[in-house]
C-alpha cells in the first residue's frame, strides 16, 4: 500500500479523526502513517479480542488489513 493513492477514508476509533481521505497518498513504507497502521495490525493480530476498530480498513482470514487504493 505504501506510495498509493487511497481510494477510501481510513478512520482509526479512537480517537476517531480521519487518517486519510480518498484521493491523499499513503506516503512512504517507513513513513509515520504506515508504521502506525503496522504497528495497529500487529497488535490487533497479538490481541485478537481488543481490536482497533478501523473504518476504511478490512481484515483477512490471518488478520492482515488492505485498503483499497488506486492502482497505480
Amino acid at each position: 500500500m505504501a506510495g498509493r493513492t487511497c481510494a477510501a477514508t481510513v478512520v482509526v476509533t479512537p480517537p476517531g479523526i480521519p487518517m486519510l481521505m480518498p484521493g491523499e497518498s499513503t506516503g512512504p513504507d517507513d513513513g509515520p502513517l504506515m508504521t502506525y497502521l503496522r504497528a495497529l495490525e500487529d497488535l490487533d493480530r497479538a490481541f485478537p479480542f481488543l481490536s482497533t476498530d478501523i473504518h476504511g480498513a478490512h481484515r483477512d482470514a490471518t488478520g492482515r488489513y488492505w485498503i483499497e487504493c488506486l492502482a497505480t
